[in-house]
C-alpha cells in the first residue's frame, strides 16, 4: 500500500427523531494512516521472520547434508575403488571380446557412481575448488549423454559442438554442475516434451565490462514455457523458486551463478513466455591448448625397483592394490591404520621409498600421519588417495607436495603417479656423475627436463 497519501476512514451514524425518522447523519473522519503503516510493517516483519526461519531451517538441513556427504563419500569411493581396481586386474587377466565389453560396462558404471558422488559434494561443500586446464567439450559432452537418460523420452537432447577443443582455467566437476542444472531445470520447464540443445562455440565478448577477449559460450536452450519478466530479476537468489513445495530448494540457480562467476565467466539469459529460454554460459578461453603428455607408466616401471607403503583400512582395497602393484615388480608393504604406520615406517624408513596412504584412517586420520613421516623424512614421496578433502586437508598436502588420486582411480593412472615419483629417485641418483661432455651427463640433464614435465 502506498502511505504517500493520508489515509482516512469514514465512519456515519444516522441521528433519528422520536419518530425513527433520520433527520440527520453523524460523520466521523479518522486519519488511520499511521495504524495501516504499522499494519502493514508488522505484516512485512511477521513475513521476514518467516523467510529467515525457513531459510535457517534449509541451511541447518544443507549444512547437514555436507556431513553426510563428507561420510558418504568415503564409504562410497572406498567400495568403487575396490571394484575398479579388481575390474583392472580382470581386464589384465582375460581378453575375449565379451569378457572385455562387459569390463567396459563396469568401468562406465564406476565413472558414474563417481560422478554422483562429486555432484553430492559439489553441492554441499564450500570449500574454494582447484582450477586446471581442462577442455569444456568434454564436459558438455558427458552432461548432454547424461541428460539423455535422465529427461523424460519425449525430450529430445542434443549438442551443437562448434569446437573439437575449447580449453579453459575450470573445474571439471563444477562446469559439470552447471550445466546438468541448467538441463534439469529445461526439462521441468518443457512437462510436455520438447527440444533441449547445447551449443559451443567461440566469440569475442567485454568481461567484466572490459575490451573483448576471446570467450567460449555454451549455449543450453529450450522450447519450454518460459520465464515471466516479472522473475527474472530473481532467478539467481538462493532459496529462490517457482516450483511446489518438496520440489526445489531454489538452489539450482545461485549454485550456477555461483561456479560461474569462480570461472571468471558470466551467465545471460533471454526469455520468451511460451517459446522458451536461453541461458548462455560464458567463460574465458586459455591463450593456448596444453600439451598432452603420453608416457608408458607400466614399462618404465618395470625398470624402477621400489618399495611401497600402503595405508588404508579398507581391508579389500588394501589388499587389491597391494597385488597388483606386485604384479608390476613393486616390493609391498601393508598398514590397516596410521597408528601401525608409523610404526612400520620408523622400523623400514630406509627401505620405504613412497607411501600411498588413504586419508580417511582411525586412530590417526591420513593427514596427521603424513605429518609425523615428514618430520621423520622431510623428502618422502606420497600419493594420497581419498574420497573426500576439505580445505584444511587440501592446503596440507599440496604445501608437501602430495599427490592426490580421487577414489575411485585406475590403476593406470596410480601407475603413472608412481613413475614420475621415482623417475625424481633416479634423477638424484645420477646428479654426481655429472661431467661436461660425458655420456652420464646428457643422461641427467635428460632426466631433469622430464621432471619438469
Amino acid at each position: 500500500m502506498d502511505f504517500g497519501e493520508a489515509q482516512y476512514q469514514y465512519t456515519a451514524t444516522p441521528l433519528h427523531d422520536s419518530d425513527g425518522a433520520i433527520r440527520q447523519v453523524m460523520v466521523v473522519v479518522e486519519n488511520i494512516t499511521e495504524r495501516l503503516r504499522a499494519e502493514a510493517q508488522l505484516k512485512a516483519a511477521a513475513e521476514e521472520k518467516q523467510r529467515l526461519t525457513e531459510k535457517m531451517m534449509t541451511s541447518q538441513k544443507l549444512e547437514a547434508i555436507g556431513t553426510l556427504a563428507s561420510g558418504v563419500a568415503h564409504e562410497f569411493n572406498n567400495i568403487m575403488a575396490i571394484v575398479s581396481l579388481a575390474n583392472e586386474y580382470l581386464s589384465q587377466s582375460v581378453h575375449d571380446d565379451a569378457s572385455q565389453k562387459q569390463i567396459a560396462l563396469i568401468r562406465k558404471t564406476i565413472e558414474r557412481g563417481a560422478s554422483i558422488v562429486r555432484q553430492l559434494l559439489d553441492f554441499s561443500r564450500t570449500e574454494k575448488a582447484s582450477m586446471e586446464p581442462m577442455n569444456l567439450v568434454s564436459v558438455v559432452s558427458d552432461v548432454t549423454a547424461t541428460l539423455r537418460r535422465l529427461l523424460p523420452k519425449n525430450i529430445s537432447v542434443s549438442a551443437r559442438l562448434d569446437l573439437s577443443e575449447a580449453y579453459i582455467q575450470g573445474n571439471a566437476q563444477q562446469l559439470y554442475q552447471v550445466f546438468l542444472n541448467l538441463g534439469i531445470n529445461a526439462g521441468d520447464a518443457m512437462p510436455n516434451g520438447g527440444e533441449l540443445t547445447f551449443h559451443l562455440y567461440s566469440t569475442m565478448h567485454p568481461l567484466d565490462a572490459q575490451a573483448p577477449t576471446p570467450v567460449v559460450v555454451t549455449e543450453v536452450r529450450d522450447t519450454g514455457v518460459g520465464i515471466p519478466p516479472e522473475i527474472r530479476s530473481r532467478i539467481f537468489e538462493p532459496f529462490f523458486t517457482t516450483k511446489g513445495v518438496g520440489k526445489g530448494t531454489g538452489l539450482g540457480l545461485s549454485i550456477v551463478h555461483s561456479f560461474v562467476s569462480a570461472h571468471q565467466g558470466v551467465i545471460e539469459l533471454e526469455s520468451e513466455c511460451g517459446k522458451g529460454t536461453v541461458f548462455k554460459v560464458i567463460l574465458p578461453l586459455l591463450n593456448a591448448s596444453p600439451q598432452s603428455e603420453q608416457t608408458d607408466a607400466d614399462a618404465e616401471l618395470l625398470q624402477l625397483h621400489a618399495n611401497v607403503l600402503i595405508v588404508d583400512d579398507e581391508l579389500f582395497l588394501r589388499k587389491t592394490l597391494s597385488h597388483l602393484l606386485r604384479r608390476h615388480r613393486l616390493s609391498v608393504m601393508e598398514a590397516e591404520d596410521g597408528k601401525s604406520a608409523l610404526q612400520m615406517f620408523k622400523k623400514h624408513k630406509t627401505e620405504i621409498d613412497v607411501v600411498i596412504s588413504d586419508i580417511g584412517l582411525p586412530n590417526m586420520d591420513g593427514t596427521q600421519l603424513l605429518q609425523q613421516l615428514f618430520k621423520l623424512q622431510p623428502s618422502l614421496k606420497v600419493i594420497a588417495i581419498t574420497g573426500y578433502l576439505d580445505s584444511y586437508q587440501s592446503d596440507m598436502l599440496t604445501q608437501h607436495n602430495v599427490r592426490v588420486l580421487s577414489k575411485p582411480f585406475e590403476i593406470s593412472a596410480l601407475l603413472a603417479a608412481l613413475k614420475d615419483l621415482l623417475s625424481q629417485n633416479a634423477v638424484t641418483a645420477q646428479q654426481p656423475t655429472r661431467t661436461k661432455g660425458s655420456a652420464s651427463s646428457k643422461t641427467s640433464a635428460s632426466a631433469k627436463t622430464r621432471r619438469k614435465c
